[in-house]
Order: structure tokens, then C-alpha cells, then sequence
């Protein structure tokens, strides 16, 4: 039977010294999970992708973006202009991609290829 995935080496290392440095810090009302949900908020904020930020906490993707969501992050002003400044980033070179011209629209069936000479 399969089981959830080990976490990364650094989150297993950081799980057991984080009740040490939190005693030792007078820290008691948090827990390592409390500071792993904030690490995948802070990485989010920082750019990094849901992918990226799984790799490093050992979240799921699902139990990411559930955080995100739960923060709102979805909706964060930063975010979105760093999305639109890659979409515009990826706009530049668009044109060497994909021709969309020889594709209609068809509201029943969607997009189709446009057949003859163009």
C-alpha cells in the first residue's frame, strides 16, 4: 500500500528541532505546522510556484493551494502583477508559437482548423 510521500530531508530536520528552538525562544503558541503553513504563504508572496512550494514544505499541491486559498493569496495585489508582467513577458514572443489566425471560433464545437488556403 502506498502512503503519503516522505517529506523533504530539511522539513523532517526542521519538524524536530522546531519544539527545541521554540522552548528555547519562549515561543508557545506556535507549532511547526504554524510555521510551515507561513513558509508556503512567504514563498508564494516571494513567486514561487504551488509546484516549488510543495517541493520545499512536503505540502501536497492540493494541501497548498488550500492554504493559499484559506490566506487569500489567490487575490494578492503583488501576485497578480506578477502574473500579468508574465503574461506579458510570454506575449513578446508569441507571435513564433502558434499562427491562431487559421482557427475559428465556433460557439457549439469550440475552436476548429480552418481548411483551404490561408
Amino acid at each position: 500500500m502506498m502512503g503519503r510521500p516522505r517529506p523533504p530531508p530539511i522539513v523532517a530536520a526542521w519538524a524536530k528541532a522546531c519544539p527545541k528552538a521554540c522552548a528555547k525562544a519562549g515561543i508557545t503558541a506556535l507549532t511547526f505546522h504554524d510555521f510551515r503553513g507561513s513558509a508556503v504563504t512567504r514563498l508564494a508572496l516571494a513567486g514561487a510556484s504551488v509546484p516549488e512550494i510543495a517541493t520545499i514544505t512536503g505540502h501536497t499541491l492540493r494541501d497548498v493551494q488550500e492554504i493559499l486559498d484559506a490566506h487569500d493569496l489567490s487575490r494578492d495585489v503583488t501576485m497578480a502583477e506578477s502574473a500579468v508582467r508574465k503574461l506579458e513577458e510570454w506575449s513578446k514572443g508569441a507571435e513564433t508559437r502558434t499562427d491562431f489566425s487559421k482557427f475559428s471560433q465556433n460557439a457549439v464545437s469550440g475552436p476548429t482548423l480552418k481548411m483551404g488556403k490561408t
